[in-house]
């Protein structure tokens, strides 16, 4: 007996309307829940009271004629009638309840945040703050109140505090409100670095705009100038990647400028130095400050102290800023020769000849870091390392051979080619579909899946669905050079 055979998969249209499909029956749910809550209760009421009226009744009611049989009086129907409502109605109420605290927490933050934005409308925002919390105490109150134990004062605003990032965490004003307890509690207990920093975790996680939490961080920085451990906390707050990638560059700024003022308090443990370190030179890596990472990478690939595998990471990422430099350093000089000559040169070889004359210990000859030689077009006057682009083949191929799986996954089978499948990639991403960062790094921003990094056509194999990697992007030949930082043997 055949099996039945098996449906195509849906096409990348069909999706995007199952998604709208969805999306409208969800607007609809709510609609229809927030229609049904308008009446729910009133009736609700109403109903618990007639039934509790007719169980009163039933209390009072006479015996007397008052009898459907002998056996089956009426007070003894309308009792049992009327619990029977009454207990459906609390079974309802109890539900009701436990639902309201587990899956309409958010409708309940939505109508609360709606309140507060009318309050906000009629009131300023001190009393949309007040109208928020029980008691906050102003100016001097707290420190005469404990007889000048401040220590004690900022426990108590510490403690009242947590009573409200315990509730529900996203509701009104809570980033306004909470740190206005924060900046009291350092106000009265200075140098009390671990709940502030404790603070600062807490505001950053109820406030999207990362810069209004850095002046929390800023301000105990001030109060604390020779602990390391608030610039390290800024630092965190700016290397969480932002959900707009276009802010990525500006955030890596910011978290390098932290770090660089953690580096320079004393009394660093040695451990975090390190840890530091590295994290300073992938930040540098992304703002372009290749030199500076170079450096660190180095002194990390030539720590003996730290465990191999750590060295051989260090050892492959300093590869790659070394020969970012060279390419910045080469490229600093064709540009200058086109100023001053008017023209390209035919070649980059009398400019490395320079750099051996000036004993630069960057450029030393024609290849980069990795082993490879750099291209050079004559046409364009740009320079590129070669091992850089076949490591970023790597990459490349991981998501072109990725969506290759998509495309095989819509269509049932791979693309006869590449070209199929660019048709395909333009046409998934899209305005509600947007390609990462990832795939952007990758692929390009034209979204060339046909050819790689090393500036030719992927070599395909359609039966697979795989574009194979260039041997230059094989490790063994990619990393060779790593054994000169990290030997085999030591």
């Amino acid at each position: 007996m055949q099996s039945p055979p098996t449906p195509p998969p849906p096409t990348v249209a069909e999706l995007n309307a199952q998604s709208v499909a969805r999306h409208v029956e969800q607007v609809a749910r709510a609609e229809y829940w927030n229609n049904l809550a308008e009446w729910g209760y009133p009736v609700f009421f109403i109903v618990f009271a007639i039934a509790a009226g007719v169980l009163l009744l039933s209390i009072f009611l006479p015996d007397g004629e008052m009898k459907v049989t002998s056996r089956n009086p009426l007070r003894l129907r309308l009792r049992m009638i009327s619990g029977i409502i009454l207990l459906m109605l609390c079974v309802i109420g109890v539900q009701t309840s436990v639902d309201r605290r587990r899956g309409f927490i958010a409708d309940q933050d939505k109508r609360h945040e709606a309140a507060m934005i009318k309050l906000g409308k009629m009131k300023d925002k001190e009393e949309v703050l007040r109208a928020q919390y029980l008691y906050m105490p102003e100016g001097k109150s707290l420190a005469y109140m404990t007889l000048g134990n401040t220590g004690i004062a900022a426990d108590y605003v510490w403690l009242s505090s947590q009573q409200y990032v315990s509730n529900s965490f996203r509701r009104g004003k809570k980033f306004d409100m909470l740190l206005r307890f924060f900046n009291t509690m350092m106000e009265l207990d200075p140098n009390w670095t671990e709940a502030g920093m404790n603070a600062g975790k807490v505001l950053s996680a109820l406030e999207k705009d990362r810069y209004k939490v850095e002046e929390f961080y800023i301000d105990i920085a001030c109060k604390n100038p020779d602990d390391w451990r608030i610039p390290y906390e800024g630092t965190k707050l700016f290397v969480v990647p932002p959900l707009n990638p276009d802010l990525q560059e500006e955030y890596t700024s910011r978290a390098e400028w932290w770090l660089q003022r953690a580096l320079k308090k004393k009394n660093l443990p040695p451990s975090t130095q390190r840890e530091m370190e590295e994290l300073l030179a992938r930040l540098s890596m992304e703002t372009n400050s290749f030199e500076l990472a170079e450096e660190l990478l180095l002194k990390s690939a030539l720590d003996t102290t730290q465990q191999r595998t750590m060295r051989i990471i260090a050892a492959r990422d300093w590869l790659q800023t070394r020969s970012m430099v060279i390419v910045q350093r080469v490229q600093k000089r064709i540009d200058e020769f086109k100023k001053t000559n008017g023209k390209l040169p035919d070649s980059i070889l009398p400019i490395l000849a320079q750099f051996r004359v000036e004993k630069d210990p960057f450029v030393v000859g024609p290849n980069d870091a990795y082993g490879f030689p750099l291209d050079y077009k004559a046409t364009t006057g740009k320079v590129t390392a070669r091992g850089l682009q076949a490591r970023r083949a790597i990459q490349s191929a991981s998501v072109v051979n990725s969506l290759l799986l998509v495309y095989e996954n819509n269509k049932g089978s791979f693309p006869e080619n590449l070209k199929l499948l660019d048709v395909f990639t333009k046409e998934y991403f899209d305005v509600k579909n947007p390609p990462s960062s990832i795939v952007i790094e990758s692929i390009g921003k034209v979204l060339d899946v046909e050819n790689s990094p090393m500036g030719k056509p992927w070599d395909y194999d359609n039966v697979q669905g795989l574009v194979i990697l260039p041997p230059e992007s094989e490790m063994e030949k990619l990393f060779r050079n790593v054994s000169k930082l990290v030997p085999d043997e030591e």
